[in-house]
């Protein structure tokens, strides 16, 4: 029954000796490579399954120590490893021309802090490491922050981590722009086209951006820097879209108002807000927005760093649930709230634009989505330019670069 079910792949990369598996000795087995994998993804997938599969013995599956073995036998290290470019450059080989065009992700996140001494080489793991691409560090400083690289394919869904920096601090802004001149240049020799960079809003990455030349300023707008490897061609930046969004999300949220033009009705969270508490005194099948939580409208520090529930808010079901609810009791706590209406309208499109998978709804001039980003440009920006609004109205001036370079 399992050899009809698994590919020919699957079959071949079950364990040596697969006959003696099913004896009483379980450390006579010895597995292949391929199979460790699919043991490790399947692990990560469902824990409970992979332990009632080894404890029932339906297929000879390693217990976690095991897998945990062997990949301590993988040497891990930060920086970009030539080792990992070679086997990288042999994967592009395989694809088209139009199959090795990409960007460059970059992401910075937060660690725990945590030491511990590798027994393999007796060496500390957990502080701060560039590898041979970055400052050296002379003195043992244990890593709270790791940037990471990976490159996106334009055609294909597929994403793969290239390197990880680690560091005491936040990277400096100088150093992560000659670190992502580095990675594109890495990425190019494996063959790889990288046309762009995305990244989120944070301050350092605000920073990186300008000393590349690019630059959000309504008065001199340029997107790209000049492509390291080649002068004719152009790398152009992106801020991350759902993460511009959030931004969005949390300037309403703590400003509780914003306008777009001097003679219009505010731009309201409360009405949000309104609409939940409405929503919820019904049941759950009878609700308009059935998925608007409290975790939507009432946010903490937490919350506000949820990416999901800032799309969410936006949404086409929350433009529906203010229209109907307007309709049903024009003269209630929605009353006015045409403009929070057409802004979350806005929001949904826009975000929907920016978030295409398929080929075919690239972005295309004259297309309903190209129309959708060049009105959402003009929409807000022309009252500020005209002074009809005031700043304290207006986005944040980092969230603004960040949409006005995106867009």
């Amino acid at each position: 029954m399992l050899e009809i079910k698994c590919t020919n792949k699957s079959t071949n990369c079950t364990p040596r000796n697969n006959r003696g598996c099913r004896e009483a000795n379980d450390k006579s087995r010895r597995y292949e490579e391929e199979w460790i994998m699919l043991c490790l993804l399947m692990n990560i997938r469902s824990p409970g399954y992979y332990e009632f599969l080894r404890k029932n013995n339906v297929l000879p599956l390693p217990c976690h120590r095991t897998i945990r073995s062997y990949f301590s036998l993988v040497d891990m290290k930060c920086g970009f490893d030539e080792e990992f470019a070679k086997l990288l450059a042999k994967h592009f080989e395989t694809k088209t021309i139009l199959q090795r065009h990409g960007v460059l992700l970059l992401d910075e996140i937060n660690l725990r802090k945590s030491v511990a001494v590798c027994s393999k080489n007796l060496t500390y793991v957990g502080l701060t490491d560039f590898g041979n691409d970055g400052p050296q560090s002379t003195n043992l400083k244990i890593k709270q922050h790791m940037v990471s690289f990976s490159c996106f394919s334009l055609l294909l869904i597929h994403t793969q981590p290239n390197a990880v920096f680690a560091s005491k601090n936040p990277v400096k802004s100088d150093e992560l722009a000659k670190l992502v001149i580095k990675a594109i240049v890495y990425l190019e020799r494996t063959g790889a086209k990288i046309h762009g960079v995305i990244a989120d809003g944070a301050s350092t990455n605000a920073k990186m951006w300008s000393l590349l030349g690019v630059s959000g300023s309504m008065e001199d707008t340029k997107t790209w820097f000049t492509h390291p490897v080649d002068d004719d061609r152009k790398v152009f930046v992106f801020s991350d879209a759902p993460h511009v969004i959030k931004n969005v999300r949390n300037r309403l949220y703590n400003k509780k108002k914003l306008r777009v033009k001097l003679s219009n009705n505010y731009i309201c969270w409360d009405y949000i807000a309104a609409l939940f508490n409405l929503d919820i005194q019904h049941a759950g099948n009878a609700r308009a927005c059935p998925k608007l939580t409290q975790r939507h409208v009432v946010l903490n520090s937490t919350l506000k760093m949820r990416v999901r529930l800032a799309t969410q808010v936006f949404r086409n079901s929350v433009v529906q649930g203010l229209h109907f609810y307007l309709r049903y009791n024009p003269e209630g706590p929605l009353k006015g709230c045409e403009k929070t209406i057409g802004f979350c309208k806005r929001m949904n499109d826009m975000f929907d634009a920016l978030n295409r998978k398929t080929p075919n709804e690239g972005l295309i001039p004259e297309s309903k989505d190209f129309k959708v980003l060049q009105e959402s440009l003009e929409w807000w920006e022309t009252a500020l330019q005209k002074g009809e609004i005031t700043a304290d109205e207006y986005l944040t001036r980092e969230t603004s670069k960040a949409l006005r370079i995106s867009l």
